[in-house]
């Protein structure tokens, strides 16, 4: 990879980066810095990168930052996570039940392994191929539908229990 693949690199890849950053750890400030290192990693390593390999690569490299920066938050809890500027809110239009299913996604998706909560994002959210999450998170392009389908069934029963312990706690 030369200068001008990495700058394309940047170009094309920045945004991805930023957004899976910000879903992983929450904070606006953390995604930008993840992209920025994750992007000089790239051009320190850049005669080593396939251009065509360029998104795996920084998306992978993300991936063990993100890793990284939750075992060392693990190690000392933050508070105040703003779930609201990565997952979806209720608005105006939505009907009451949408409006209940958002706000249970908000409160589930966190519970969810580092691993699971990157399996969604990248797949569902951000709509790569298994091949591409594969590639990001280091497993085999086989196995990604099969843990990006338990993943699935893993944030739906989270979802299931508060929907209706929170039903029995209006009901009671």
């Amino acid at each position: 990879m030369d200068a001008q693949q990495y700058a394309q690199a940047v170009r094309d890849h920045g945004d991805r980066l930023f957004s899976y950053g910000l879903w992983m750890l929450r904070d606006r400030s953390a995604a930008e810095d993840l992209s920025q290192e994750a992007f000089m990693r790239l051009w320190k390593h850049k005669s080593k990168v396939e251009p065509g390999a360029a998104r795996a690569w920084l998306l992978r490299t993300a991936s063990r930052l993100c890793i990284d920066r939750a075992r060392s938050r693990a190690a000392r809890p933050e508070h105040g996570v703003l779930l609201d500027e990565v997952l979806p809110a209720p608005g105006e239009g939505d009907t009451p039940e949408t409006a209940e299913r958002k706000a249970a996604l908000a409160r589930c998706f966190p519970q969810l392994s580092e691993r699971d909560q990157a399996l969604l994002h990248l797949h569902d959210v951000q709509g790569l191929s298994g091949a591409d999450v594969g590639a990001a998170l280091g497993m085999r392009g086989g196995s990604v539908r099969v843990a990006v389908h338990r993943a699935r069934q893993r944030l739906l029963a989270l979802m299931q229990a508060s929907l209706e312990s929170r039903r029995e706690g209006v009901v009671s």
